[in-house]
């Protein structure tokens, strides 16, 4: 009897452990993803009530491995590739303090048998096209406002490539690596009262100011270089790089955005465009992903809800929809949940 006791108590234990791993498991939301150089995986990060935030990989096979990155990543967010796709960048606020937004960019080996490299204080790390320097966003140093500073991957050569900009967002290579294009306001270059956001463009060496090309936000470079799309007063527009000539793409159903990204085709034939569409609130949205005609020839294409879209070399979407990664073709066929 005691025996049979102790097998119930055994086998009562191992129900609870494996209850305990499908919870943690199956509840895991991806709060964020990315697409390798290659397109052929996606690091994506997760949360779980038990096991917090842990980052992944995940192929074109939908095969899953953990990243092991010797690092305390339950504050971690902005991954970033490097050029080769063997190294990632991230953020991690220190994790001493709670409530800390101090955030320290490090660069660790997708292997993970080399320690991991720190580099600044900052957020957004962003790899140049060569893999030898990383930009990132940085309130820690000189003159305390937000700025972009470049830096060598080794940790060496760190230097400030903007001044006198606030709110400076979405800083992006240009694929050449000769330039970065971003976002920021300047309040000596709006009426009062009002902080609309600028793009400004800036040489990635250093040598010249960061230089205002047209009122949005947003901006994203094509793959050859030659445009960039970004959103200005409720569209989204592309601009010419050499010519500065612009096309206004027909309008996204649903009216004005709360918020809103945008992924390339590598062709430069069409754009992903995720739209949050809030009420009240941030916890409050309804996310929307549409296909969009670069040349504006088409009426923008729903393909689903959720966000983070991307593109795997075969063609396939891969996007984020509540805490699920799922893959879908460009005519909205063949939604598959990967995760």
């Amino acid at each position: 009897m005691k025996t049979k006791s102790l097998v119930g108590l055994k086998l009562h234990h191992s129900l609870v452990l494996l209850s305990f791993f499908f919870i943690t498991s199956c509840t895991a939301q991806v709060l964020e993803s990315t697409f390798s150089p290659d397109r052929k995986q996606i690091a994506f990060i997760t949360d779980s009530l038990f096991a917090g935030k842990t980052i992944y990989l995940i192929n074109e096979r939908s095969k899953t491995t953990k990243l092991e990155t010797k690092l305390d990543v339950r504050r971690v967010r902005n991954l970033s590739w490097s050029h080769g796709g063997k190294q990632l960048a991230l953020s991690i606020s220190k994790a001493e303090l709670k409530e800390s937004l101090e955030y320290q960019i490090y660069v660790v080996d997708l292997d993970g048998i080399q320690p991991p490299i720190y580099l600044a204080k900052g957020i957004d790390p962003s790899w140049s096209p060569d893999g030898k320097i990383i930009a990132f966003v940085s309130n820690s140093y000189e003159d305390g406002n937000w700025n972009i500073y470049r830096i060598n991957t080794d940790g060496s050569g760190q230097f400030r490539l903007t001044s006198k900009l606030s709110d400076i967002k979405n800083p992006s290579w240009s694929p050449d690596g000769k330039q970065l294009i971003f976002s920021a306001s300047d309040s000596s270059l709006v009426d009062p009262g009002r902080s609309e956001p600028f793009i400004y463009v800036v040489q990635s060496d250093g040598r010249t100011k960061p230089k205002r090309l047209i009122e949005g936000s947003n901006p994203v470079w094509n793959l050859s270089g030659s445009q960039f799309a970004f959103y200005n007063r409720g569209r989204i527009r592309v601009m010419n790089i050499y010519d500065k000539k612009i096309i206004t793409l027909p309008e996204i159903p649903g009216g004005f955005p709360g918020s809103l990204s945008m992924t390339w085709k590598p062709s430069g034939s069409y754009i992903l465009v995720a739209a949050a569409y809030c009420i009240g609130n941030k916890a409050d949205c309804a996310r929307k992903i549409y296909l969009v005609k670069a040349d504006g020839s088409e009426v923008p294409k729903f393909l689903a809800d959720g966000g983070s879209p991307g593109w795997f070399q075969d063609g396939k979407i891969v996007f984020e929809n509540q805490g699920h990664l799922y893959s879908i073709h460009k005519d909205g066929s063949s939604l598959v949940q990967l995760r």
